[in-house]
């Protein structure tokens, strides 16, 4: 049995790593056709169904290597019969769920058969198909870890009605899985609406795949662990070790420049992140730092790319909330440079707590630096032709992926020539398995989010905010709140859609700039990237850095302060964030 497992594994990652490719060479090649006026058309509909199929069959694969993230801080505390149990109980609650996948995801499959790509005449049946057949393997997978635990005597346990919310608390801090957890809560809300066709389930595990932009995370992290691999890490941290060695924190505060100057680029916290923690994370360790602390200042500070433009998240709440998306990306830039002055001081004050040593006692010398420049010119010019790129609408967020993925690939091969074969294999069977620990996570938080919205309760939350007060800045505060609560629960795309058509018209009430709000509200949705329980940045981080969510958090703290006292000088202060839209584009105006 387990070598049958292990051969289904090695052809799970040889197919896996296939898509991947297949992804970054579609991508970058639309990119390029698109430039010169020759799209290719076909070329998205492609990369999404392989998106879709790399999730559902990665998610197999983190599963096979016992790579799923969990949060064990209680469930290390039980004696070991009670922790065997409690395996038991999830174990078959996962299988019960993956069983409903099957069942409904092959009906579903049936009702899609006669239903096309838009640019391909293929059914879209077979990407729909992906769901159920990775749930069929996750099955085999999970079964077998259940037969050979099957020892411990069964116990009756059943679900109350006590709401999807507490019931995921519950499981979560027990030790479940945090995407099943997501998954089978987000399920106890159906069982409570048989209204609902179960058929959703399916459609919902699969649309965050269907998103083109949501393909920046995984070529981002397959550039992440290409450039490990190719020597340009290696050049980028010998130019910050002359550049900021003098200072505490030397390689962290790079980071955080990285953020600001990148995150923009790649338009996710989650990429940004898991690119700098490829990058950057294994350097850190290296030197000292604790894994935690390296996944802490990586995670954290790729909240910059909430304000720094093209923001993903700009670009949702100004078309939904119909605002000016140019004003919003010039709001961004005067908190994102706040933001990252006050993470840089954080970093400093964090790593003096720590006993984390400058590397050099005084700064680097004129020649040295140039010197280091010239050295490390291949590397430099990669984040220079991304922003360039970007900033000037040459390519999409998604696309400056691809570009990166096969940036880093020539001057590994053509330039640095220290990529060969056996390295390439490696860093894309670490990029499959990073990539599919996230995208399991989006994928089921869709299920979750679903019941959040049916029971309208932003809605509900606005009606009892206007209720409570008439104060603008305690609205303001109340709204705030509540933001932190949903970003704890929902992705940040999800937030942003529901609560900006219901939010935007409610602060205008109270005289609110909503170019002023836009930037507050998603410098706080995206935090809830980085904050339990669904925080998708702190789990992604946590994973590549190899130590708990809880060590992570604990290191977090220093950071979490400077993002408050950023959005507390945002908030008294509305003439920071709204002097330079009204500079450039004159007065006010939505």
């Amino acid at each position: 049995m387990k070598h049958i497992s292990t051969f289904v594994l090695r052809i799970e990652e040889v197919l896996a790593g296939a898509m991947l490719i297949a992804i970054s060479a579609l991508v970058f090649l639309s990119a390029i056709a698109r430039t010169i006026g020759m799209p290719i058309n076909w070329a998205q509909d492609i990369s999404l169904l392989f998106f879709a199929w790399l999730t559902f069959i990665g998610a197999d694969i983190v599963a096979k290597t016992g790579n799923l993230i969990r949060i064990d801080m209680l469930e290390k505390r039980f004696p070991k019969p009670v922790r065997k149990t409690l395996a038991l109980i999830f174990d078959v609650a996962m299988l019960l769920f993956l069983l409903i996948l099957i069942v409904y995801g092959f009906l579903l499959v049936s009702q899609s058969w006669y239903r096309s790509f838009q640019t391909l005449k293929m059914s879209y049946a077979w990407c729909t198909l992906s769901v159920p057949v990775g749930a069929l393997l996750l099955i085999f997978t999970i079964g077998s870890k259940f037969i050979k635990d099957i020892r411990t005597p069964m116990i009756e346990w059943g679900i109350t009605d006590a709401g999807a919310i507490g019931f995921f608390l519950v499981i979560l801090f027990l030790g479940m899985p945090v995407a099943f957890a997501i998954a089978v809560s987000g399920f106890a809300f159906f069982l409570t609406r048989p209204e609902i066709p179960w058929t959703i389930l399916v459609q919902r595990s699969l649309s965050t795949t269907q998103s083109f932009t949501m393909l920046a995370i995984p070529l981002f992290i397959f550039a992440g662990n290409l450039m490990n691999n190719t020597g340009i890490t290696s050049r980028l941290v010998k130019l910050a070790n002359v550049l900021t060695g003098h200072m505490y924190g030397s390689i962290g505060q790079v980071s955080v420049v990285l953020s600001t100057l990148m995150g923009g680029v790649s338009g996710s916290a989650v990429a940004d992140a898991a690119m700098e923690c490829r990058i950057l994370g294994p350097e850190m360790t290296q030197r000292g730092y604790a894994p935690g602390w390296a996944a802490a200042v990586n995670c954290l500070s790729g909240l910059i790319v909430a304000t720094i433009p093209p923001s993903m998240g700009l670009i949702l709440y100004g078309t939904v909330g119909e605002v000016s998306i140019g004003r919003l990306f010039v709001a961004g830039f005067v908190p994102g440079i706040i933001m990252c002055i006050l993470m840089m001081g954080a970093t400093s004050w964090s790593a003096r707590h720590y006993g984390y040593k400058p590397d050099h006692e005084k700064p680097s010398s004129a020649a040295e630096i140039g010197k280091a420049c010239i050295e490390s010119i291949w590397a430099l010019m990669f984040p220079v032709l991304l922003i360039i790129f970007i900033r000037f609408g040459v390519m999409t967020p998604s696309e400056s992926g691809a570009f990166a993925v096969f940036y880093a690939l020539f001057v590994g091969i053509f330039i640095y020539k220290e990529l060969d074969m056996k390295k390439f294999k490696e860093c894309l069977v670490s990029s499959v398995k990073d990539l599919s620990v996230t995208t399991m996570i989006l994928a089921f938080s869709g299920i979750f989010s679903y019941g959040v919205v049916f029971d309208q309760l932003p809605a509900t939350l606005t009606n009892i905010l206007i209720a409570v007060t008439s104060n603008k800045y305690l609205l303001l505060f109340l709204v705030i709140l509540m933001l932190v609560a949903f970003g704890m629960f929902m992705e940040t795309t999800v937030i942003t859609l529901i609560c900006t058509p219901i939010l935007v018209p409610l602060i205008q009430k109270y005289g609110i700039d909503p170019v002023h709000f836009g930037i507050i509200m998603m410098t706080v949705v995206t935090m809830g990237c980085s904050t339990p329980p669904v925080g998708v940045a702190l789990y992604t981080c946590s994973n590549i850095m190899g130590c708990s969510v809880e060590e992570t958090t604990k290191y977090s703290i220093p950071y979490f302060v400077a993002i408050l006292g950023t959005l507390a000088v945002c908030i008294f202060l509305p003439q920071v964030v709204l002097f330079l839209p009204n500079l450039v584009y004159g007065g006010a105006g939505f």
